[in-house]
């Protein structure tokens, strides 16, 4: 994901601190060269692991993205990630998946709607344990 500031967005699936994945910034420098910047690890729990997920911002700046484990119940989480002074980013659970009947697994990420609403798959969970499609309100 391109923002704004030019800078591209992106998850990985392991390494970070905990080899449990992370959210990272890549700033472009003169040259044609790019400078990486770690802007969140994921622990587990309660912040999720395994992110594969693409990422969106909403009007404000925040970054949203998914995980496909950890959490409260282990099975992903909705995510956010709030700009702060100096470059610095804070790291939320926006919302931790249950499995049945909500959803569990969210390998895809989110979709933007243009009123803000964000949009997902699960792989498993939902009402019968298959996947679900949800809606998610920042």
């Amino acid at each position: 994901m391109q923002g704004n500031d030019g800078n591209l967005y992106g998850t990985t699936y392991y390494e970070g601190a905990h080899d449990l994945g992370a959210i990272y910034e890549l700033s472009p420098r003169p040259g044609g060269r790019w400078k990486e910047r770690v802007l969140h690890s994921f622990t587990g729990s309660p912040d999720g692991a395994s992110s594969i997920s693409n990422l969106v911002f909403d009007a404000a700046g925040n970054l949203y993205g998914t995980t496909s484990e950890g959490g409260a119940s282990g099975v992903g989480t909705i995510f956010q990630l709030t700009p702060g002074p100096s470059g610095t980013w804070s790291e939320s659970v926006a919302y931790s998946f249950t499995g049945v009947p909500d959803g569990a697994l969210a390998y895809d990420g989110l979709v933007a709607a243009p009123d803000g609403t964000l949009y997902g798959t699960t792989v498993h969970g939902g009402t019968d344990g298959e996947g679900a499609v949800y809606q998610f309100t920042p």
